[in-house]
């Protein structure tokens, strides 16, 4: 998911030996609405063309295994069958940041691009949440709320691919023990594991210390909207989640450049 951890495991999982990591680390190759999934060319499809290019040819040919990290993937709506289409055996990974703290920090980066210009509280209401037109795909940028939707996201992974190609993990348990997700996430890979990986300070690509925090009354109204989701997740994924859903609740991820 978006602004839930992806940049820093790219990094981690780029120093196994055995992965080829892509470069830049979000391709954005399944969500290119620009390519013609209908009609591919008989010589080369639109993804297999595409997605290769991002990496090295010798990593690409010699490597265990092959990653990137669009997060959108996800949440846009053809992205997972044109997934499996490419390739049936693909394993997916989810990382799962509570969903208050989440939109919030897309909104912070959002803030920072200047491609928002609304206040947290107005983008997270109803009139905010408008802004997007109506149509097949959602908004990339005004999707605060809806990208933090989880259940019907990982409905639509398991709707393409089996459980065990699945594996979600807690972002928040990324930070709090680097080694025992690194660890579940080569086994899922069917790769020796990486040893001695340390928790380190999270440098996000784009400088937000200068933005407000998630106020009280916004974390409040969010959690009520989330709550419902929170459960039905819990329950898709067999993670204990029970934490989320107390207002006590803190994230325990440690930043050097502010909130992210």
């Amino acid at each position: 998911m978006q602004k839930a951890g992806t940049t820093a495991l790219h990094r981690l999982l780029s120093e196994h030996p055995d992965i080829a990591a892509s470069q830049p680390k979000e391709p954005h190759v399944f969500d290119d609405e620009a390519q013609d999934w209908d009609s591919p060319s008989a010589e080369a499809p639109p993804a297999q063309a595409a997605f290769s290019a991002y990496f090295q040819p010798q990593a690409w040919a010699q490597a265990a295994c092959r990653i990137e990290a669009t997060p959108i993937y996800s949440f846009w709506p053809p992205a997972m069958a044109r997934i499996r289409a490419y390739n049936p055996a693909a394993k997916i990974v989810l990382l799962l940041r509570h969903p208050a703290y989440r939109a919030h920090s897309q909104w912070r980066m959002e803030l920072a691009r200047e491609t928002e210009t609304l206040d947290f509280s107005a983008a997270i209401s109803d009139q905010g949440r408008g802004r997007a037109e109506p149509g097949p795909l959602p908004h990339r940028i005004f999707s605060y709320v809806e990208r933090g939707l989880y259940a019907p996201q990982i409905l639509r992974v398991l709707a393409h691919f089996p459980p065990a190609q699945l594996l979600v993990l807690r972002t928040d348990a990324l930070w709090r023990d680097p080694q025992s997700c690194l660890d579940r996430l080569t086994r899922f890979l069917d790769l020796p594991p990486l040893p001695c990986v340390q928790a380190g300070r999270y440098l996000p690509p784009i400088d937000t210390r200068h933005l407000p925090g998630l106020a009280p009354e916004d974390r409040r109204r969010l959690d009520d909207l989330f709550a419902e989701d929170i459960r039905q997740t819990a329950a898709l994924v067999g993670l204990d989640l029970s934490d989320w859903l107390d207002p006590a609740y803190a994230e325990p991820m440690p930043t050097a450049r502010g909130q992210t």
